[in-house]
């Protein structure tokens, strides 16, 4: 009886390994996962700073030429510094363009690996029907 009951337990638990394993596998991929997305946040934040520090300088700069636009009083002079200027808000709109399009990627980037992550999930539960 003893005998029995220790090879039911060791069944038991040779049987529920792969079940262990399985979901010691799927806590694995989710930390890596998780790591790799606080990596990339962190990237991110850099760029954030770079891209910020930039359009503040550019910003200043837009500043700058309009007080020079307003104190000029030659208007060939004037319409140069209008250009200048011009120029300078068509940098400043590439710039947040560009930071849109980074944000974009970013995301998908992110949502990829749960959309597999999904995929795999209802393939899992359409098998078992």
């Amino acid at each position: 009886m003893k005998r029995l009951t220790l090879v039911t337990i060791l069944v038991a638990g040779l049987l529920s390994m792969p079940a262990m394993a399985a979901d010691h596998d799927q806590q694995r991929d989710k930390k890596r996962q998780e790591q790799g997305m606080q990596m990339q946040g962190q990237g991110m934040q850099m760029q954030d700073q770079e891209r910020a520090a930039a359009m503040q300088q550019n910003m200043e700069e837009m500043q700058a030429l309009m007080s020079r636009i307003k104190q000029e009083q030659d208007p060939a002079k004037r319409q140069e510094l209008m250009q200048e200027h011009m120029k300078t808000m068509q940098k400043g709109m590439q710039m947040m363009q560009g930071g849109m399009e980074g944000c974009m990627g970013m995301m998908k980037k992110m949502m990829g690996p749960m959309e597999d992550q999904q995929m795999k999930s209802k393939g899992a539960g359409k098998s078992g029907h």
